[in-house]
């Protein structure tokens, strides 16, 4: 009986995390308050992290694909 494949996990779209980073970015170029723009720098870098997070994912996932075809491609 063939043994049946685990199916990697795919992440979810990174895009509106970089969207997201990219309007505080903006707002934070003209906050002039330092709490503000503290606050500001938290959420950018929890957003950055969660878009590496995203982007480790899919790598990981790519090569558990490409592997697999090329597995299936040799025999």
């Amino acid at each position: 009986m063939p043994r049946k494949l685990e199916k990697p996990n795919i992440p979810p779209d990174s895009c509106g995390h970089i969207d997201r980073v990219q309007e505080i970015v903006e707002s934070l170029s003209t906050e002039i308050d330092e709490d503000i723009r503290s606050g500001y720098s938290k959420i950018v870098n929890e957003e950055l992290e969660l878009i590496r997070t995203i982007n480790t994912q899919l790598r990981q996932a790519s090569k558990v694909w490409y592997d697999r075809y090329n597995r299936k491609k040799g025999k």
